[in-house]
């Protein structure tokens, strides 16, 4: 039996895609420390695990908890420890806490070193831990998507203008600033700008700020995936730092799974790489965007056969037969 943690604050899109969607068709139970989560209604508890049974973990603290109240236990259990970013530079960055940070530094080396099984959410971060701590094996699982999301875009009636969006929130490191100095870069009156998100009243005041005219909305996961069939091109722009080099955003297939292609930074994980020859890529927020260029991709039917391609690659149904 594999038992699943929950971890505190996991929200319930990230739990449903990238926790129910990974562990689909397998028998699963779940676990938590958190019992305030209202995302199982059922738990089970630590003391219906018996020999032989997995407990995979994708909290540093959590794990931790769980090894120091299982010292004296006899039970050998397999633990799996999933790392899904640097959590403890993703803590400096938001707290400046240097103490902090070296708390959760030690936590992941912790899990890291004590786990039978390792894995992470993208090459790059594994590359990264293993220079950081030491060889070991990890097996690398990216933010994956259900493969019933992903189609083949359609083509033969296009619309003149370029069309654009961005789903995401206002934090900081989603760079929206950026996204904004790109657009006002592209010269032609053939464009628009759609921006989904929940935070629609800052998201306005930062594009009066670039006079920029754009529509803004917010729904939910099928009305995000129908603002995403209408886009040509989907903005992902990060700034070169380990977190960002390190990560696998689950937006960026949420764009590709649709036929939307990306216009990104070369800092989105292992994407930037890999879809490479078949996205946009802008070196710096104040790049002038070539319009021209843009309008052959769109015009190129292997654009989106690549896209789909590639993406059903990224799949959850698909990702484990690689």
């Amino acid at each position: 039996m594999r038992y699943i943690v929950i971890p505190k604050g996991i929200s319930k899109p990230i739990f449903e895609s990238q926790i129910v969607g990974r562990f689909h068709g397998l028998e699963i139970r779940f676990v938590s420390y958190d019992r305030e989560q209202e995302l199982v209604a059922d738990l089970e508890d630590f003391s219906s695990v018996i020999e032989g049974d997995i407990i995979y973990f994708r909290s540093v603290t959590d794990f931790f908890r769980y090894k120091i109240s299982s010292v004296f236990s006899r039970k050998k259990v397999i633990t799996e420890f999933d790392f899904r970013g640097i959590i403890s530079e993703e803590s400096y960055l938001r707290n400046r806490c240097r103490i902090r940070r070296l708390l959760l530094s030690w936590l992941e080396f912790f899990a890291f070193k004590y786990s039978d099984r390792l894995f992470s959410v993208s090459n790059n971060l594994a590359s990264y831990l293993v220079k950081k701590f030491y060889s070991k094996d990890i097996v690398v699982i990216p933010c994956c998507v259900p493969a019933d999301i992903c189609i083949l875009k359609d083509r033969s009636s296009k619309h003149k203008e370029l069309r654009f969006i961005y789903v995401g929130s206002m934090s900081e490191w989603q760079s929206f600033d950026n996204i904004c100095e790109l657009y006002s870069s592209v010269d032609s009156e053939l464009t628009s700008l759609t921006v989904v998100t929940k935070d629609r009243v800052k998201a306005n005041q930062i594009l009066q700020n670039y006079m920029i005219q754009a529509v803004v909305l917010s729904g939910d996961k099928n009305f995000v995936l129908k603002q995403l069939d209408r886009a040509d091109f989907g903005f992902i722009y990060r700034a070169n730092s380990i977190i960002n080099t390190t990560s696998s955003p689950v937006k960026f297939l949420e764009y590709t799974a649709r036929g939307v292609i990306p216009v990104m930074s070369p800092y989105v994980g292992d994407y930037s790489h890999i879809f490479q020859n078949i996205s946009y890529t802008v070196r710096d927020s104040k790049q002038k965007m070539n319009v021209e260029i843009l309008a052959r991709m769109r015009a190129d039917a292997n654009t989106y056969r690549e896209l789909f391609k590639l993406t059903n690659n990224f799949s959850w149904e698909t990702y484990f037969d690689r």
